[in-house]
């Protein structure tokens, strides 16, 4: 388990030429006394070495993953997640929030969050009306949904391709909750007999919630920064103060760098090693997404 050296490398930063990646799952959910999600993210590796496909330029990944689960509370998780992406974890490059899909067979990438609509009350018996998500959010001009800083298309493509070379007697291979979504595409089974699917529907429940915590925390960030660099060109005489390292996407900043995946029900170790390989195919696919749109940046595309 890497929580202890995630804290530190967080708190420090890290080197240019490294991306540090800051995975949650959450705890007990329904009949699961230990989430899968969380199965899977407390056992990751605390560094991914290059694989035999990456690109030379692609960065080592450094995975950050938090001493405990985030309780399947709506409230703990507004206790959590803004501390934890403004402090402890302010390093923090990528954010992949893990979350349990119950019933399902296959994993999903969601490609968005919403900030109404939950109804179903939490672990704690409390629920959370559309009036807090104003107060919180919506008065502050934050909008209904918030979309994925990530070209997920693009993403999914690389996680299916890399979850098509897992080879699952020997480890990682070449590639590699809480609320259900429902917005998924067809089955997308592929040569490793994983299915892994887009989806834009994270369920309207504590998965879909601290996604769109993160993605508005991000969102108002970046909205901050904004305003900086604004403030600086009027000082610096209208100068472009634009940071050339900033990951985008076309022209438009790389803002919200927020993923997050649901898994299934996981109840055998193979399963939860399946999980976990899967997961680690996907932290591969953002970052390497993430270093395309970096350089196009450079390259003024």
């Amino acid at each position: 388990m890497n929580t202890a050296e995630g804290v530190a490398s967080a708190s420090s930063g890290h080197d240019a030429d490294e991306v540090a990646v800051l995975v949650t799952g959450f705890g007990p959910f329904l009949n699961n006394s230990t989430n899968p999600s969380w199965l899977i993210a407390s056992t990751l590796p605390a560094h991914l070495p290059a694989s035999p496909t990456s690109h030379p330029s692609t960065p080592r990944i450094n995975i950050l993953v938090p001493p405990r689960p985030i309780r399947v509370a709506y409230r703990a998780v507004l206790a959590t997640m803004p501390a934890f992406l403004a402090s402890t974890y302010a390093a923090a490059d990528v954010v992949l929030h893990i979350g349990l899909a119950s019933g399902r067979s296959f994993y999903t990438l969601e490609s968005r969050a919403h900030r109404d609509g939950y109804r179903a009350r939490d672990v704690d018996g409390e629920g959370w009306r559309d009036e807090d998500s104003w107060a919180r959010w919506g008065a502050a001009g934050l909008p209904e949904v918030l979309a994925s800083g990530f070209d997920c298309a693009d993403v999914w493509r690389r996680w299916r391709e890399a979850v098509d070379r897992v080879e699952m007697e020997g480890g990682e291979g070449a590639g590699a909750g809480a609320g259900a979504g429902a917005g998924e595409a067809g089955g997308e089974e592929g040569k490793s007999g994983l299915d892994v699917r887009p989806s834009d529907d994270a369920g309207r429940f504590l998965c879909d919630f601290i996604y769109y915590t993160s993605l508005a925390w991000f969102a108002d960030r970046s909205a901050k920064e904004e305003e900086e660099e604004e403030e600086g060109e009027e000082e610096d005489g209208g100068q472009d103060g634009t940071d050339p390292n900033r990951a985008t996407i076309g022209n438009k900043p790389l803002e919200r760098p927020v993923a997050f995946l649901h898994v299934p029900d996981l109840p055998t170790e193979d399963d939860v090693e399946k999980g976990r390989q899967v997961t680690i195919a996907l932290i591969r696919a953002l970052v390497e997404s993430r270093r395309v749109t970096i350089e196009k940046r450079r390259s003024g595309q």
